[in-house]
C-alpha cells in the first residue's frame, strides 16, 4: 500500500517537473523574442535620431530667411 502511494506521488512529481520544465522553455522563448524586438526598436530609434542630426546639421547650414 505505501509502496503505490510513494509510486502514485512519484508519478504526480514527475508530471509537475515537466509542466514546469516546459515553462521554463516557454519563458526563454518569450525572453528572446522579447530581447530581439527591443534591439529592433533600438536599431530603429538610432537610425531616426541620427537622421534627425543630419536633418538639424543641414538646418543650420541653411541661410536665414530674412524676415518679412
Amino acid at each position: 500500500m505505501e509502496r503505490e502511494y510513494l509510486e502514485q506521488e512519484i508519478k504526480k512529481l514527475d508530471g509537475q517537473i515537466e509542466i514546469l520544465t516546459r515553462q521554463i522553455d516557454n519563458s526563454d522563448r518569450n525572453i528572446t523574442g522579447l530581447v530581439a524586438q527591443k534591439t529592433r526598436h533600438m536599431d530603429r530609434r538610432d537610425l531616426l535620431e541620427q537622421k534627425r542630426v543630419e536633418m538639424e546639421a543641414e538646418l543650420a547650414g541653411l541661410t536665414p530667411e530674412p524676415p518679412e
